[in-house]
Formats: structure tokens, C-alpha cells, sequence
């Protein structure tokens, strides 16, 4: 899968070679539906995990998402990059403006969502 982050939301693409081509793209998930991004600690072999909260205004259709990045650094890269996307949510219409987006190759990122499921 490929991922990246568009303004306020996170877009899922089958692959990189589909990203112009927004008829592929599998799930958009609006980050005005979540409170925050962290670093998920566990008592388990797994490393560089993060989850993105669920805002409770959400409702029940809204779960939890959580990745797992190869390196310290791109775990690092996902929680400022999914931070800075739920601050943009909550601040649309102050930040109309800022165009960015930020891509990340989900090679090294694996995702526990049920409908993103591409571990």
C-alpha cells in the first residue's frame, strides 16, 4: 500500500504508481475524526508502533488505527506528520492557505485498521 498524508486526511492508494489516479485510491479517513496521534508502547516484541485516537465526538464507525514503522525515525516522521494533519482538521478554516502534502511509502509501515489491513 501506499499512504500519505493530504492536508486533513489520510489517503490509501494500492501503490505508488496510482497516486495521480484518484479513481485507485482504496480509503480516504478524515483526521477531524481523531484526537491525536502517539507513540503505542507494548509489552510485546513489536517496535516503532503508533495509533491515531479516535475523537469521541467520532461516534462508533470511527476505530482507532494503528501502524507499525520499521525505524524509530520514520515512526518519528508518522506521528508529526499525522499530528500536523489533525491540528490542520481542526483548524481548517485558519489554514485554507497551506497547500503541503506529505507522502510516505507504507513499505516499512504496517496498519492493524480492519479496512486498511496490510500487514
Amino acid at each position: 500500500r501506499y499512504i500519505h498524508v493530504e492536508k486533513t486526511e489520510i489517503v490509501v492508494y494500492e501503490n505508488e504508481g496510482t497516486i495521480s489516479d484518484l479513481q485507485n485510491c482504496l480509503e480516504r479517513l478524515d483526521l477531524e475524526n481523531y484526537d491525536k496521534c502517539h507513540e503505542l508502547k507494548t509489552p510485546f516484541k513489536r517496535k516503532n508502533r503508533l495509533v491515531l485516537i479516535r475523537a469521541p465526538k467520532a461516534g462508533n464507525k470511527v476505530h482507532d488505527v494503528k501502524f507499525q514503522a520499521q525505524t524509530p525515525e520514520e515512526k518519528d516522521a508518522w506521528i508529526k506528520a499525522l499530528s500536523d494533519g489533525i491540528n490542520r482538521a481542526k483548524n481548517k478554516v485558519f489554514d485554507e492557505v497551506n497547500d503541503s502534502v506529505v507522502y510516505f511509502e507504507s513499505e516499512g509501515l504496517c496498519c492493524e485498521h480492519h479496512v486498511l489491513s496490510s500487514v
